[in-house]
């Protein structure tokens, strides 16, 4: 629900959960990287998202700085690249 076009997703990885500041507190955040396809069928190229989760659930999905996820250890992320409309 978080991606224009959710299917056909490529090269996508995924960081294990860390604890990191956001918005002075401190939360489980995943690095999320992957190539999706934009509104009009297109790949946009990778892009890195940070996933940021409140109370066991992911609260938001939103782009990630270099700060944020420049170090995450990324490993293959296949459910990502298996979405199904």
């Amino acid at each position: 629900t978080y991606l224009n076009i959710p299917t056909n997703v490529r090269d996508a990885y995924i960081a294990e959960p860390v604890l990191k500041p956001i918005a002075g507190a401190s939360r489980y955040v995943s690095c999320v990287r992957y190539n999706a396809k934009n509104t009009d069928g297109r790949y946009m190229g990778s892009k890195d998202d940070i996933a940021i989760f409140v109370g066991g659930r992911m609260s938001q999905f939103v782009d990630a700085t270099r700060e944020q996820c420049g170090s995450a250890a990324y490993q293959r992320f296949p459910e990502l690249e298996a979405m199904v409309p």
